[in-house]
């Protein structure tokens, strides 16, 4: 409890301070729980900028400002059916490659290993 990561953001002019999880090396960032103040839901912050400390002892540690976007699953799983229609001769490599390509140039960075059990699960693309 003396060191963790946490997110801060600001919602109708207060500044919210949310710890974070993690699993290994993986920090988990839950729209859900980031975004319920006193048990209740709340739509969105003020801004999508979001600043990320690491909090060691009585130290507070910047480590970055970025943009917190969680898009809309259904409008992803209609874009990326676009790409595997138009990729459905090439191999399931290649699919994932360019949906890789696809997701990091239009919505950031992506763990791999999520995208891989993400297209497994809605679009039944696994490789082992």
């Amino acid at each position: 409890n003396e060191s963790f990561f946490f997110l801060k953001y600001t919602y109708k002019g207060e500044s919210i301070n949310k710890k974070l999880d993690h699993i290994g090396d993986t920090l988990i960032i839950d729209k859900k729980t980031l975004f319920t103040i006193d048990g209740k839901q709340i739509p969105c912050p003020d801004n999508t900028n979001i600043a990320l400390f690491y909090k060691k002892g009585a130290d507070y540690i910047l480590i970055n400002n970025f943009d917190l976007i969680f898009p809309d699953a259904q409008q992803i799983r209609k874009e990326i059916q676009v790409i595997l229609d138009e990729y459905k001769d090439k191999s399931i490599n290649d699919k994932k490659s360019e949906i890789t390509y696809y997701i990091n140039e239009f919505y950031g960075k992506i763990d791999k290993e999520n995208l891989e059990t993400w297209l497994g699960n809605n679009f039944g693309l696994k490789t082992k």
